[in-house]
């Protein structure tokens, strides 16, 4: 199955276009894996989270505000 990414948004985009040439490449790199394999990239790319409960409260929170917007 291939899978698409998508930006957040055209803020967001023109972010990411903007980050120095290496880490940009190192994104592109990473974002063309997913697309290939989709989120189980597997070690060392991804790995489950083990962060303290309220830091991870935090992440969830975030993200759905991010889903929201």
């Amino acid at each position: 199955m291939a899978w698409k990414l998508e930006f957040h948004s055209q803020r967001l985009e023109r972010e990411l276009a903007a980050m120095p040439p290496g880490l940009l490449a190192r994104l592109l790199r990473y974002t063309e894996r997913l697309e290939v394999f989709g989120p189980d990239l597997g070690m060392p790319h991804t790995r489950a989270i083990e962060t303290p409960a309220g830091e991870l409260a935090v992440a969830i929170r975030r993200m759905k505000e991010v889903r929201h917007e």
